[in-house]
This record gives C-alpha cells, sequence and structure tokens, in this order.
C-alpha cells in the first residue's frame, strides 16, 4: 500500500534527521532547552482498529513511540 509505505519513509526520514519520538509527559522542556528535535505522535482510532493494530507494529517495528 501506498499509504503505508509513505508513512514508514515519513517516519524513517525523522529518525535519520535525528528526531525523538517522545509522549506529552516526556520532559519536553528539557529537549527544548537542549534544542533536541522531536515529534509526539498522536493517533486518534475511530474508524478501524485494523489499521491501528497496523500502524502499531509498524511504529514497534521501527522502535517509536506514540500517544
Amino acid at each position: 500500500m501506498p499509504e503505508i509505505e509513505n508513512y514508514v519513509k515519513t517516519i524513517t526520514t525523522l529518525l535519520n534527521s535525528g528526531y525523538l519520538f517522545v509522549k506529552f509527559q516526556d520532559d519536553l522542556n528539557s529537549l527544548i532547552t537542549k534544542n533536541i528535535p522531536f515529534v509526539i505522535f498522536r493517533h486518534d482510532v475511530d474508524f478501524s482498529i485494523r489499521g491501528a493494530v497496523q500502524i502499531a507494529t509498524i511504529e514497534n517495528q521501527l522502535g517509536i513511540r506514540a500517544t
């Protein structure tokens, strides 16, 4: 699926560019102070539990966290 391929490509590009994937409860002020780029990934799953599992599997394989 092109959507999934683009999703993986986007995450990989961010990781290769030095972005950290963090959660809202992480020490964001420290990251900002240290000028560390970060992403807070948040998913609202309303339509497809199957799609949510697919996204979660991809994120797990890539070693990132989402909220």
